[in-house]
C-alpha cells in the first residue's frame, strides 16, 4: 500500500496578522492601557 502525501505551501498569514496584535499588547502592558478602546490615535506616537 503506497500512500501519497503533497506539501502545499501557503504564504506566512499568521506573522502578519499577530505582529500588529502583539506590538498593541506590548505597549498596553508598558503604558498601563486596560482596553483597545483606550488606544486612541493621539496615544499612538511614531517614535522614529
Amino acid at each position: 500500500m503506497t500512500v501519497n502525501v503533497q506539501m502545499v505551501s501557503h504564504p506566512p498569514r499568521v506573522p502578519v496578522i499577530s505582529s500588529p496584535l502583539a506590538e498593541a499588547d506590548l505597549i498596553m502592558a508598558i503604558d498601563g492601557y486596560p482596553t483597545l478602546g483606550h488606544l486612541t490615535p493621539e496615544a499612538l506616537q511614531c517614535v522614529m
